[in-house]
């Protein structure tokens, strides 16, 4: 049996399901596929908060999927081991927020249900077995059914099942850090800041939920320990690295951990596939860009794609130009973010200098934290 869609989208996530709605509002006459592992009656519920920018919340409200209990994130106050400070507000750009604290599970529900709605979109559950990228068309085989379609997007994750399938090779730089993600009940406000401390050659992040909640990331290399210890040793921990700044925390969810790597692609395309979010980058969590760049990745695909008709979805143009406009942008990010660990690991010298003269110097220049406010709001 096959089954023939004009778009395929493996990996039903957020960044997989918001491309595919857009695409099927912008395009109600493709006919389009999401293949997952999951089951899309009963998703897995997910702890995870994200800290999504400007441009990417608009296109959410668009949509009518963004949660109702989102945080704002309207300043950023970043402080070191080494007396840096970095404060940053969202009135240097003239905005009322830097980004909002979104629920994972809850936005993901969204997207789905919305979904469903697309009479020009079909979810599918199915265990992929096999890839064949004929001239005109990719077909994947599933458990019973081969799939069919003029353009394959790969939307599976860092560990892309696609990638492996077509031999497509990243570099990688594994961190030997995990990112461990809790959410707490503080005592005193957040006041709709979002923190971060570098400690060590630990980077503790904040973010601020609804009242007085927050989400929590914290990038360790002793994440064997804090992912077993008890719930008031970890407390007290995280009270202790981020100097108590907002007073008695309690633990609303257990602390769990993902591993955290560098993974970039030099061409994010390969003969009518397509990678896009995790499947074609991660970052390091520090700057809270990873999700971000995998919605851009998604945005600016659907706008290449809404300018071609049916018949040219087989177009190489549709690749290059995708691999043009996102390959510098995730680049810049990837080594902005890489460049910020590595002189956090740094010895101690190096990492005196930056993480004390250069963030002070950086504070002291609303014109420096204008521009970075202006790219992470457009980013």
């Amino acid at each position: 049996m096959i089954k023939k869609f004009d778009i395929i989208v493996v990996g039903g996530g957020i960044i997989g399901a918001t491309f595919a709605l857009n695409l099927a509002i912008n395009k109600p006459n493709f006919k389009i596929a999401i293949i997952d592992k999951l089951d899309f009656n009963k998703l897995k519920i997910d702890n995870r908060f994200y800290a999504i920018s400007p441009n990417n919340i608009a296109n959410f409200i668009n949509l009518d999927v963004l949660p109702s209990n989102v945080g704002s994130m309207n300043k950023i106050q970043i402080f070191t081991d080494q007396n840096g400070f970095i404060n940053l507000d969202s009135k240097l750009i003239n905005k009322t927020f830097i980004a909002k604290i979104v629920d994972s599970y809850l936005l993901h529900q969204n997207l789905i249900d919305k979904l469903k709605m697309q009479y020009n979109v079909e979810l599918i559950t199915d265990n992929l077995l096999q890839i064949n990228n004929n001239d005109n068309l990719v077909l994947i085989h599933g458990k019973d059914t081969t799939y069919s379609c003029n353009l394959l997007i790969g939307s599976d994750g860092s560990n892309s099942w696609i990638k492996k399938e077509l031999n497509i090779k990243s570099k990688s730089k594994d961190y030997q850090q995990y990112g461990i993600v809790a959410n707490f009940e503080s005592e005193l406000d957040h006041d709709n800041t979002g923190f971060q401390w570098f400690v060590g050659e630990e980077l503790l992040a904040f973010l601020p939920l609804t009242k007085n909640k927050i989400s929590i990331v914290l990038s360790t290399s002793n994440y064997k320990y804090l992912l077993n210890t008890s719930d008031d040793n970890f407390i007290n921990l995280i009270r202790a690295k981020s100097n108590n700044r907002l007073g008695d925390l309690k633990l609303l969810t257990k602390p769990i951990g993902f591993p955290l790597k560098l993974d970039y692609l030099n061409i994010l395309t390969n003969d009518k596939v397509i990678l896009i979010g995790d499947a074609a980058h991660t970052v390091h969590p520090l700057a809270g860009q990873g999700i971000n760049l995998g919605l851009n990745d998604a945005r600016v695909l659907v706008e290449i794609i809404s300018k071609k008709k049916h018949y040219q979805l087989i177009d190489q143009s549709i690749l290059l130009s995708y691999n043009n406009l996102r390959v510098p942008q995730i680049r810049v990010t990837q080594f902005c973010c890489d460049a910020l660990f590595n002189m956090n690991v740094s010895n101690p010298l190096i990492k005196k200098i930056f993480l004390k003269t250069g963030f002070n110097i950086f504070n002291k220049s609303s014109l420096l934290k204008k521009f970075l406010l202006e790219y992470v709001k457009n980013h």
